[in-house]
């Protein structure tokens, strides 16, 4: 991400206006192989920095909650794992003379 802010958008926009402005647009070649001219490329550009918004701030809690579910998980496969074992070592035990 090139910025952070509104501010910094329109700053942005406006370096890339005088840039425009300061080195003026040369003929594209016909077999050049871009997809757009720079003019195009400058404008759409402009657009997408005047139009820009900021972005939702994710759940700050939310690691909150991914700490407690992952707790009570180990917690929940500690107490599995115990019983577990005791009977892969009965089955052992029978299984090896």
């Amino acid at each position: 991400m090139v910025v952070s802010s509104r501010d910094e958008a329109l700053d942005l926009a406006a370096a890339l206006i005088k840039l425009a402005r300061h080195f003026p647009c040369q003929a594209v070649p016909d077999l050049a192989t871009g997809l757009m001219s720079a003019v195009g490329f400058v404008t759409s550009r402009v657009k997408r920095l005047m139009a820009w918004k900021e972005a939702p701030v994710a759940n700050p809690h939310l690691w909150r909650y991914l700490i407690v579910v992952a707790f009570i998980g180990f917690v929940g496969l500690a107490a599995k794992l115990g019983p577990a074992l005791v009977l892969v070592h009965s089955l052992t035990e029978r299984l090896v003379p």
